[in-house]
C-alpha cells in the first residue's frame, strides 16, 4: 500500500530547482538533539524524463526520486538507522508540492535534508486534507443506494470522465462511548448485517476502503483513514488495472499517488459538499431504510434456518 503525505515548498517554484537540490552532493548534517548525525545520502531520479499531468485544468510536471540515508549515533555502540523511501515532486512553475512516504516530523526532516536546508528555517509546510465526520457515512449511503456514479471534469473545456464507486472493501468505526466497534472487510461488505446494524447505532466511521473506476483507470483501490483530524490515503498499487499498466512501476506509483490524492479524492469531497439532498431528513430516511433491510434480511435468515431444521429432522426421523 502506498501512503504519502503532502507538503508545499515555500521557496522553490520549479521542478528544475528541486532536482538540482535533490541530486546534489550532500554533507553530513548534525541532528538537532546533538546525539547523532545524518550521513551516506543516496538520491536517484527514477523517471528518465519529467512527465506531465493535468490537474483542475493546470498542467503539472513531476518526477519521482528514491532516497536513502543513515542516521548514525555518536554513541558507536548503537547501530545506525537506515531511512529510505521516495518523494514525488511536482510543479506548475508557480508552486512546488511533494508527496513523501513519511508523515509528521520524519517527513519534514527528510525533505529538509534532501533540500540541503536542514537546521535552518523550514522550507516546507504540511498540507493536510480535512473531512468532517459525515463524509464517510454519505459515501457509504451513496454506494448502498446504488447512486455512486459521477461525472467529473479535469478542467474547463475538457470532456467529463465517469467516476464510479464499484465496491466498498472495508469499514471501521466505533460508537460514541467507544464500547461497540466494527472492523470488517470483504467483497460484499455492504450486505453484512453487522455493518448495517452498526451504522444504525453510530455514524462515526473513520476508515473506508474503496474500489473505484475513473475514466481509463478501470480499477483503483484505496483506503481513506481518518484517525484524528486529517485524512490519510493508502493506495493498493498492486491491484490497479487500467491505462497505467503499460508504464514502469515508478511511473505508475507517482501517477496514482497524484491522481488519487489531488484529483479523485478532492472531487469526491467536492461532490459531497455540493450535495444539497444530504441533510438531516435524508439521513433519517437512510437509517429507516437500513432498519427495514435488517428486519427483512433477518426474517430471510430465520426462514432459511427453519427450512434447514425441517430437512434435517426429516432425514433423522425426528418429530418437531
Amino acid at each position: 500500500m502506498e501512503k504519502a503525505s503532502l507538503w508545499i515548498d515555500r521557496k522553490f517554484k520549479s521542478l528544475d530547482e528541486v532536482k538540482k537540490s535533490f541530486l546534489s552532493d550532500k554533507l553530513d548534517q548534525n541532528a538537532k538533539n546533538n546525539v547523532g548525525f545524518y550521513t551516506d545520502f543516496n538520491v536517484t531520479q527514477t523517471l528518465q524524463k519529467d512527465q506531465e499531468i493535468l490537474i483542475s485544468g493546470q498542467t503539472w510536471v513531476f518526477n519521482k526520486f528514491n532516497y536513502r540515508y543513515l542516521y548514525k549515533f555518536l554513541d558507536q555502540t548503537l547501530d545506525p538507522q537506515e531511512n529510505n523511501g521516495y518523494v514525488v515532486a511536482l510543479s506548475n512553475n508557480e508552486e512546488v508540492r511533494y508527496f513523501i512516504n513519511y508523515f509528521s516530523q520524519n517527513a519534514q526532516v527528510t525533505l529538509q535534508l534532501l533540500l540541503n536546508n536542514y537546521n535552518r528555517t523550514s522550507q516546507v509546510d504540511f498540507k493536510p486534507v480535512y473531512v468532517n465526520d459525515g463524509f464517510l457515512l454519505w459515501l457509504f449511503q451513496k454506494y448502498y443506494k446504488e447512486d455512486s456514479i459521477f461525472q467529473i471534469s479535469d478542467g474547463e473545456g475538457t470532456d467529463p470522465s465517469i467516476l464510479s464507486i464499484d465496491s466498498i472493501l472495508a469499514v471501521k468505526g466505533d460508537t460514541s462511548d467507544q464500547i461497540t466497534s466494527i472492523d470488517a472487510s470483504g467483497e460484499q461488505i455492504s450486505n453484512y448485517i453487522s455493518v448495517i446494524s452498526f451504522l444504525l447505532e453510530s455514524s462515526k466511521l473513520y476508515k473506508m476502503g474503496l474500489r473505484i473506476s475513473y475514466g481509463s483507470h478501470k480499477k483503483i483501490e484505496f483506503t481513506i483513514d481518518k484517525p484524528r483530524k486529517t485524512s490519510v490515503i493508502s493506495i493498493n498499487v498492486a491491484n490497479y488495472v487500467g491505462t497505467l499498466d503499460k508504464e514502469s512501476n515508478d511511473s505508475k506509483i507517482a501517477k496514482l499517488v497524484i491522481i488519487v490524492n489531488l484529483v479523485i479524492f478532492p472531487k469526491i469531497i467536492q461532490i459531497y459538499q455540493e450535495d444539497t439532498t444530504w441533510n438531516a431528513k435524508s439521513m433519517e430516511d437512510f437509517f429507516k431504510e437500513l432498519g427495514k433491510d435488517i428486519r427483512d434480511r433477518t426474517d430471510n435468515l430465520l426462514k432459511d434456518v427453519q427450512e434447514k431444521i425441517s430437512v434435517d429432522a426429516m432425514t433423522m426421523g425426528l418429530d418437531i
